[in-house]
């Protein structure tokens, strides 16, 4: 990630609720079917540290440029009765291309393990060598819903760098 990047919890830094809201709403209102109004009070309202959902935004030279989530559940239900889903990544064009994204994932998957979670779900357009490919997550079902979206899937329990051993389970 750039030269002086870093990651923040939004839950400590409610200033930048008004621009993560407005990312998540221009790239996904027609999904959730949420106003503006709507999405910024799920931004707004974070029950602190320690518990879900988490939301980290990524900085440059203090300026915010990307964001991501981790939830109990995701705007739809992609696969009932399973939790624990990352949502909402997003980095501002001028900012893609530059690990931030990633950065954002591996902030969030620390976190998850800190809360004892061991499985990671997410869904995406992307059907093969996404970022999220790149990072471990492998695809266990497809769904359509606003065209055809990957459902993917991350063992944090098999990954050293988290606490994990290889015969983990």
């Amino acid at each position: 990630m750039t030269a002086g990047a870093m990651i923040v919890d939004l839950a400590a830094h409610p200033e930048y609720a008004e621009i993560v809201a407005f990312w998540v709403d221009r790239e996904w209102a027609i999904f959730s079917k949420r106003s503006f109004a709507e999405t910024l009070a799920r931004y707004r309202d974070t029950p602190g540290p320690g518990r879900l959902p988490i939301t980290l935004v990524a900085l440059v030279g203090g300026n915010p440029c990307g964001v991501a989530s981790l939830r109990e559940k995701d705007s739809f239900d992609w696969l009932p009765d399973i939790c624990h889903w990352v949502c909402g990544v997003y980095v501002s064009p001028d900012r893609r291309g530059m690990g931030v994204a990633g950065h954002l994932c591996r902030a969030l998957e620390v976190r998850a393990v800190q809360l004892g979670i061991h499985q990671l779900h997410l869904a995406t357009e992307t059907e093969r060598d996404s970022l999220y490919h790149r990072l471990g997550y492998a695809e266990v079902g497809q769904t359509e819903h606003h065209g055809m979206n990957y459902l993917l899937r991350k063992s944090l329990l098999s990954n050293k760098a988290y606490g994990g051993g290889d015969d983990a389970r």
